[in-house]
């Protein structure tokens, strides 16, 4: 059983807001068409935001607050957590995205992955061209009142270790009761070598770049994304982080997916494997390692107190070290500190989660068949998913200019897309 998440089943996605039930498991059909085109706005566009079926319902997204913060509660890491409390935090950093363990390997973050996933396959909102799907590793994020982001200016959240003709996508889910925003230069994305690069985090140095996607972003206006929502954005489209200092505890998961004709996951097989095993945080997409603190805590004096303070108030004895700092005025001094980068609960020896299903692991890999729990029955059986072949694909691709639209779109009705299956 999940945790607090079995009043969240409704008699179909979209219950009491106005949208189309969609089809159960068992019709072997896919949903209704609902007029949009969530995949060829993403295509021209770069971004693009669909609903779940939390999207107008305030009891059911408050129950999945609630499970959210229910998580915390049952982390083994953590000392004494107070996830309804306006003042208590488990990470530095105004970024506020989590990274122990439990953030990823829990169960309620596991099933949210499922979920988000069959949302984005619902809506047939990425272009798979035929490949196979992978579901990448990200953060959840919990950020309190008074707490600001750091800005980081333009730039393009390139993937490591991508294959030609590989594409990254970013984005997360709103779990807020009011919107958030996303800040971006829409279709740099298709701009030419856009493709081409793979960096990790690639920040946009050149005064004249600057300005020139400052100009398209402005034209545009910030991305909204109402509560309940899911917002993908391609990973090299040019955007930004604006310092926003949140006025309530903002919850988000954080999402990514890889379109890839490859069947060993983006970090490979033997790594991949172990984070699950062990159950520590992993390297998200970018390459980079989820972090308890930035790394001015670790570096500068003046903030080695607080550091030590922070650690031993919300962490277990079993995640702290004791520092000896070897240099500079405190050199000879020791403090006890959580590591910046985790190990795993199993390095831990702490409780571990329990083991991860087949159908968990499976959309951590490349594939084309799914199964995955859904938003309208969250404990209910998982819907089975398939998604086109490349000969499906290719028979599209096909087909007569003639048919297409102005951007090069053959219709929802005609393109090949994921299908829930019995």
């Amino acid at each position: 059983m999940l945790p607090n998440l079995s009043a969240l089943q409704t008699t179909g996605a979209g219950a009491n807001d106005g949208t189309p039930a969609l089809s159960s498991a068992a019709t072997g059909t896919t949903p209704p068409v609902t007029g949009v085109d969530y995949q060829a706005h993403l295509l021209r566009e770069g971004w693009v935001v669909i609903p779940t079926s939390l999207k107008s319902d305030a009891e059911k997204l408050q129950q999945m607050r609630d499970a959210f913060d229910q998580h915390f509660r049952e982390s083994p890491e953590l000392l004494d957590p107070r996830p309804e409390d306006p003042t208590w935090k488990n990470i530095l950093g105004g970024f506020a995205a989590l990274g122990n363990p439990s953030s990823f390997h829990h169960p309620f973050v596991r099933a949210m992955r499922e979920m988000c996933e069959a949302a984005v396959l619902d809506h047939d909102a990425l272009p798979l061209n035929g490949r196979r799907l992978e579901q990448c590793f990200d953060r959840m994020m919990r950020r309190i009142p008074g707490e600001s982001t750091d800005v980081e200016s333009w730039h393009r959240d390139e993937a490591l270790n991508t294959q030609p003709g590989d594409d990254i996508f970013g984005g997360w889910i709103n779990l807020d009761n009011e919107s958030q925003f996303f800040s971006c230069a829409p279709g740099t994305h298709n701009e030419p070598g856009a493709r081409d690069r793979n960096a990790g985090f690639a920040r946009i140095a050149s005064p004249e770049e600057k300005a020139h996607y400052q100009a398209i972003a402005g034209a545009h206006g910030p991305v909204e994304i109402p509560p309940g929502h899911i917002m993908i954005f391609y990973e090299r489209l040019v955007h930004e982080v604006l310092k926003v200092t949140a006025t309530r505890i903002m919850r988000r998961l954080f999402l990514g997916w890889r379109a890839t004709s490859a069947r060993e996951p983006l970090f490979g097989q033997q790594q991949m494997d172990a984070w699950i095993q062990s159950q520590a945080p992993p390297k998200i997409k970018s390459g980079q390692r989820p972090a308890i603190y930035p790394t001015a805590y670790y570096n500068f004096p003046r903030n080695f107190q607080r550091l030590t303070d922070f650690s031993v108030s919300v962490f277990v004895p079993a995640c702290l070290y004791p520092h000896a700092v070897r240099s500079g005025a405190q050199a000879g001094t020791n403090w006890t500190r959580v590591e910046r980068n985790m190990k795993g609960l199993a390095d831990y020896n702490l409780p571990l989660h329990p083991a991860y299903d087949e159908h968990e692991r499976k959309i951590l890999f490349p594939s084309r068949r799914v199964q995955l729990r859904t938003f309208d029955d969250p404990n209910g059986p998982r819907v089975a998913f398939r998604l086109a072949s490349v000969a499906e694909w290719e028979t599209y691709a096909a087909a007569p200019v003639a048919t297409m639209d102005a951007y090069g779109n053959s219709g929802r009705l005609f393109r090949p897309g994921p299908e829930r299956v019995e």
